[in-house]
């Protein structure tokens, strides 16, 4: 008799995250940071969620560490000499820091 695996039920969250990451094409400024900030929030949600599942699943927590990465890396490639200059700045920089909160959580 074989024995049958099941699939974490966050794989399908992380697939799904990596498809919308994907999409993040801006990289400068405040553009798409909204998607930015809802992909962060879904990855702490994703790590709670193995975490609270006794965080056995460790191909689970390398994608979460790798899509963590890839998001802040987007957030820095923001950061720039007009970026900084912009009206704005102020109120983009507290966003950004904000999804690097989440992240930080992640990675924590």
């Amino acid at each position: 008799m074989g024995c049958l695996v099941s699939k974490p039920p966050h794989r399908d969250k992380l697939d799904e995250l990596e498809a919308t990451m994907s999409s993040l094409t801006v990289r400068e400024g405040d553009g798409e940071l909204d998607i930015a900030s809802s992909c962060a929030a879904k990855l702490k949600e994703i790590m709670q969620d193995i975490i609270q599942a006794g965080a056995s699943d460790i191909a689970g927590l390398k994608r979460v560490e790798v899509l963590s990465e890839t998001l802040l890396g987007n957030l820095e490639g923001r950061i720039d000499e007009s970026f900084i200059s912009k009206p704005n700045f102020d109120d983009v920089f507290k966003q950004m820091m904000a999804i690097a909160a989440d992240l930080d959580a992640v990675r924590a």
